[in-house]
């Protein structure tokens, strides 16, 4: 019963991201470059659709038209037209090779991955892996099985293909297959390229900036204070280091726009929100900013949480 009280309400959340993005994602506001910027492999808990490989059926080339009536719907029917769908419409490259989605859960795998593609649009994603295929790399999701506790991870350098790993479990719905792994490692693969646009030394430093002295240390757990860092961190895992930091935020981000959805905007915002987490909306705010302008300001919806929270202080200053 727990297992599909959980799956319904994944299916009920799908279904109000798509109606949210459809009736909110036709005026992307244009956000205020304000002064927000700070001064001065990660493992975790052009595009090959050519015309060749369209004449030959094998892949359609996805236009601006396909955006248009809102986000698709992929078809989690069956393993292979899932992975189709994925291919075709988004350009990354999914592999199951050991058929690890092919069970009795896999169903359930398939509709966690696509709640968390629909939270940006097509468009926003096909750059992405754009600006990966013209670096010479394939934009690849992994489904492999792991011994260790690691939920995921993502990895890329020059030359070598972006590699998001998700790990599979066979015990109900754990394991890394997931909407919450699958933001964070997403999230990593956009801090890659904000590495190789602004330079990786200043990527830090401008993270490091908004901590207010707090510095990244690998025994984050058992310093995690909650008064003192949570004004800065999203949660503990943002103090092991700046990448982290990075993909820590946009995962709270995601699990914020998901409960907006069925919360008023004061009980969204409440976080963010509050004088006494500055720095934290500051950083999401940073974050929102260098992804507009070195991969896309199509419309993702995460990111309109922020100027529901940017409305909601204006109201109430």
């Amino acid at each position: 019963m727990k297992k599909t009280v959980q799956i319904t309400m994944k299916i009920l959340i799908l279904y109000l991201v798509m109606a949210f993005m459809l009736t909110g994602c036709g005026d992307n506001p244009d956000y205020a470059s304000e002064d927000i910027s700070a001064p001065h492999q990660i493992d975790d808990h052009d595009s090959h659709f050519n015309d060749e490989e369209s004449e030959n059926g094998n892949a359609r080339v996805p236009t601006d038209e396909d955006d248009s009536n809102g986000p698709p719907t992929l078809d989690t029917s069956s393993v292979e037209a899932f992975i189709r769908d994925i291919r075709e419409i988004y350009n990354i490259i999914l592999e199951d090779d050991y058929e690890l989605l092919h069970d009795e859960i896999g169903e359930s795998r398939m509709k966690e991955l696509e709640l968390t593609l629909v939270m940006y649009s097509p468009a926003f994603i096909r750059t992405m892996v754009s600006i990966y295929n013209d670096m010479g790399s394939d934009f690849i999701i992994s489904i492999r099985e792991s011994a260790d506790d690691a939920f995921g991870s993502a990895s890329w350098a020059e030359g070598e293909d972006l590699v998001i790993v998700l790990n599979y479990d066979n015990d109900e719905l754990d394991g890394g297959v997931n909407h919450d792994t699958l933001s964070h490692e997403l999230a990593h693969a956009m801090h890659f390229i904000i590495e190789e646009s602004i330079g990786y030394d200043r990527a830090e430093e401008d993270m490091t900036a908004f901590n207010d002295g707090f510095q990244y240390v690998d025994d984050y757990i058992n310093e995690w204070d909650e008064e003192l860092h949570s004004p800065f961190f999203a949660y503990d895992y943002g103090m092991y280091n700046y990448l982290e930091d990075w993909a820590t935020v946009i995962e709270e981000l995601t699990m914020l726009t998901q409960r907006g959805l069925t919360s008023s905007t004061e009980e969204l915002s409440e976080r963010l929100s509050d004088p006494r987490n500055e720095p934290l909306l500051r950083k999401a705010q940073y974050i929102r900013e260098m992804i507009y302008k070195y991969i896309s300001d199509e419309c993702s919806v995460i990111f309109f949480v922020l100027y529901d929270v940017e409305d909601f202080m204006r109201a109430a200053a």
